[in-house]
C-alpha cells in the first residue's frame, strides 16, 4: 500500500517524513477550504517552507512524496538512527511521485535544490 508523506530535505539528508492526511496530491500547501486535520497539515507544511527559506545555505526543500509503506518504514528507521543522507537517497530512489513546495521560491529553484541534495 502507498501513502503520501511530506517533510524537509536538505544538503545533509532527510530531516522528516510525516504522513499526510490529504488524499488530493494537488492540494499541497494550497487548500484553505479543508477539514481541521488537513488544515493542521497545511499549516505544518507552510511552517516547513518558512524554515526551508531560512536555511538557504543548506539547500532546504519542502517535499511531498507518494511512497510504499514498507519504504516509509525503512526511511523512518534511517532517520531515527541519524542516517539522514541514506534516508533521502532511499526516498529519491523509490518515490512514486514527488512534489516540491514552492512557497517563497520557484519551481525551477526548488527542483534544482532537490537534484543537488544531499551533498556528497
Amino acid at each position: 500500500m502507498t501513502n503520501t508523506y511530506y517533510g524537509i530535505a536538505d544538503s545533509i539528508g532527510l530531516e522528516s517524513l510525516l504522513l499526510d492526511v490529504g488524499e488530493r496530491f494537488s492540494s499541497f500547501l494550497l487548500d484553505d477550504d479543508c477539514e481541521f486535520g488537513t488544515k493542521v497539515v497545511k499549516q505544518t507544511q507552510f511552517s516547513m517552507s518558512m524554515r526551508a527559506l531560512a536555511n538557504k545555505d543548506r539547500m532546504a526543500v519542502v517535499y511531498r512524496a507518494e511512497i510504499d509503506d514498507d519504504d516509509a518504514d525503512a526511511i523512518k528507521k534511517l532517520i531515527d538512527t541519524n542516517q539522514e543522507k541514506a534516508a533521502l537517497l532511499l526516498l529519491k530512489a523509490n518515490a512514486i511521485k514527488v512534489e516540491l513546495g514552492t512557497y517563497g521560491t520557484t519551481k525551477a529553484l526548488a527542483a534544482e535544490k532537490w537534484h543537488m541534495i544531499p551533498f556528497k
